[in-house]
């Protein structure tokens, strides 16, 4: 299934930069957080409403996201004709999901691993600091095919996951990441695109 990214579009101010073998990974994830509109106006944020469509199984469907502070998180999609919902106070992961069960249950196991992912309020880069992940810079290399810069970031649950960021403008690209294909352990490669400002924010 590829995923359209969820948040919003292009900035023209960070075309030009310097080399990215002469920068940081502290440099690069600031160039980031500044390409989405700064920490400052994102801060301000407290919850946001997205609304957009995705492609899975060759389908255009709808979705509805809701997002707080605190990675809680609620979405309402369509998947090959079964309505899935999925929700996260911050510390517990249940889904209504015809796909894997019958009514609501908890997310566990591989399966909440790969769910974590869509819980960030921006993006993982964005919590670098306050997790005290343990980054790594990548540097130059490509995604399938595409030019990127590679970032790769340690989760507290151990896992690891690769950000490729768009070299130009900071903007992920693309993230490999653990996924689920019904509860069994899957790679997955998670696509962004179709950036947008909105209210300052990117």
């Amino acid at each position: 299934m590829r995923k359209v990214s969820m948040l919003l579009a292009g900035i023209a101010a960070l075309l030009i930069a310097a080399p990215v073998e002469a920068m940081t990974v502290d440099d690069v994830i600031a160039k980031h957080i500044e390409a989405h509109g700064g920490r400052d106006a994102w801060e301000a944020i407290e919850s946001m409403k997205l609304t957009g469509s995705y492609t899975a199984f060759s389908k255009v469907s709808p979705f509805t996201l809701y997002k707080k502070r605190d990675n809680q998180f609620h979405i309402d999609h369509v998947l090959d004709d079964k309505r899935v919902i999925i929700g996260y106070d911050g510390e517990v992961a249940w889904w209504d999901n015809p796909w894997r069960n019958q009514g609501v249950q908890k997310v566990t196991g591989i399966d909440f691993t790969a769910q974590q992912r869509n819980f960030d309020f921006v993006t993982a880069l964005f919590e670098v600091e306050q997790a005290g992940h343990e980054v790594k810079l990548l540097g130059e290399t490509e995604i399938e095919g595409l030019p990127a810069v590679g970032i790769e970031l340690p989760r507290s649950d151990e896992t690891v996951e690769t950000w490729y960021l768009d070299p130009e403008t900071y903007l992920e690209l693309a993230r490999t990441s653990p996924g689920s294909d019904f509860g069994n352990p899957m790679p997955q490669l998670t696509f962004f695109d179709d950036f947008r400002e909105v209210h300052g924010v990117v």
